[in-house]
């Protein structure tokens, strides 16, 4: 089976799958948080760091309500702020 050259690949992602899951994504934002609007909410939230042994440079958290599972939210930042 045939690969696509990288340069391809990279164009096809940054043109086409990222635009689409980060419309999916505020889109799906949007509708947790309106269903959630005004109602009591319990909500937990968890932080990772780089794989033992790396630099820890990197910290996503992650914030979830804790009845439904659902995200509500996921942050990326850094040691000097959020990206």
């Amino acid at each position: 089976m045939g690969m696509c050259h990288l340069a391809l690949h990279n164009y096809c992602q940054r043109t086409y799958t990222f635009p689409a899951i980060e419309l999916h994504w505020k889109q799906l934002h949007t509708e947790l948080l309106l269903a959630r609007k005004g109602k009591p909410v319990i909500i937990s939230g968890d932080g990772r760091n780089d794989s033992p042994g790396h630099c820890a440079q990197y910290c996503t958290y992650t914030v979830m309500d804790y009845n439904t599972g659902d995200i509500l939210d996921v942050q990326l930042s850094t040691r000097g702020g959020r990206i």
